[in-house]
Parts: structure tokens; C-alpha cells; sequence
């Protein structure tokens, strides 16, 4: 199935909120992808974080999804995109072998 990669950072919207109130949709993002995990969707998502481990650099999120657009309807139901907090963009990844199918086929699963 093709693996799909969404990338994002938080908009000057999201950076002007209260870091609780970050965390909060932040919150609500892991819960979404934890539910899509028990509803049988190969996803992970995590941070980007610069050398010395402070996050900033943005976000990345791995699916498995039939086509571009099934990955595009699933991508647009994360909470931090339904609330406008990131600029984002999604990708189809076709690795030219398989040396990362169990990073990418097996996360969370």
C-alpha cells in the first residue's frame, strides 16, 4: 500500500498561543492517531527537534493509505489542521528500496 508523508509547522497563529493551550491541540492530535492506529490505519507522527533536542523544526506524519486522495481526506481530519495551526503539505513516498519497511510498515502497529 503507498506510504504517505505529511509535513507541517505551526502558523503565527499557533505560535501566539499559550504553550498549554499548544499542548492541548497537541493532546488531541496523538489521541487522533493512537485512534487511527486501533482502527487498523498504518500511521506515526512525531516532532522534529534541532541538534541540541529542542523541537521547532516542525512536524512529520507517515501513513499508509490507497491513494492520494483517501491519505488527503484522512490528513484533513487531524485536529491541529481542523483548528488552523500548521501549514502543511502531503506527499506520496516511493522509497527506491526497502531498507525503511519496517520503520514505515510496522510503527505502532
Amino acid at each position: 500500500m503507498p506510504c504517505f508523508i505529511k509535513m507541517e509547522k505551526f502558523n503565527p497563529h499557533a505560535l501566539a498561543l499559550l504553550p498549554e493551550q499548544r499542548k492541548f491541540y497537541i493532546q488531541q492530535h496523538c489521541d487522533w492517531v493512537v485512534n487511527l492506529n486501533q482502527s487498523g490505519i498504518k500511521i506515526s507522527s512525531g516532532y522534529l527537534v534541532d541538534s541540541s533536542l529542542k523541537p521547532g523544526g516542525g512536524g512529520l506524519l507517515t501513513l499508509q493509505a490507497e491513494c492520494f486522495t483517501k491519505a488527503k481526506e484522512i490528513v484533513e481530519q487531524d485536529p491541529i489542521i481542523l483548528a488552523g495551526l500548521v501549514n502543511w503539505s502531503l506527499h506520496q513516498w516511493i522509497p527506491i528500496d526497502q531498507s525503511l519497511d519496517f520503520f514505515i510498515l510496522d510503527s505502532h502497529s
